[in-house]
């Protein structure tokens, strides 16, 4: 008696287990792949159009991380992004690297997502100090 308990213990530990890493997965898959929005620096330059596309998403434990690249179209500028949403706090936090020519990228985006991981607004924040930017994106479906 005692050692079916354990087993069926065992067993509904188990799936348990599997559904938090189902569930998990499923939050992770539905952050969409694709932002378009725009860009400014905060001295008050033109709006830019922009293109997050996001290639890896990761998820453990309500912290989704990603990578991918951004594009700043009228600069015809791409870089690599990685970057980490706590899906709780609702916030958002990306650094860029390896731009395809010159490029600020001493510093990192700070903001927040929605709830439904379609918006997203940031501040640019410079490493060293120095001029700030706004970005903001929404989703866009396939």
């Amino acid at each position: 008696m005692f050692a079916t308990r354990g087993v069926l213990t065992s067993a509904v530990g188990l799936l348990m287990f599997v559904m938090v890493v189902q569930a998990q997965q499923r939050q992770a898959e539905s952050l969409p792949h694709t932002f378009t929005g725009t860009w400014a620096w905060s001295a008050g330059d033109k709006l830019e159009r922009v293109t997050l596309a996001i290639t890896q998403v990761e998820e453990q434990d309500g912290i989704i991380t990603f990578s991918g690249s951004q594009t700043y179209h009228d600069f015809d500028l791409k870089e690599k992004v990685k970057g980490r949403i706590d899906r709780r706090a609702g916030k958002i936090t990306f650094m860029v690297s390896e731009p395809s020519k010159a490029a600020v990228i001493d510093g990192k985006f700070e903001g927040t997502i929605s709830a439904n991981l379609e918006t997203v607004t940031c501040v640019w924040v410079p490493t060293n100090g120095g001029t700030q930017g706004d970005l903001k994106l929404t989703s866009r479906k396939p």
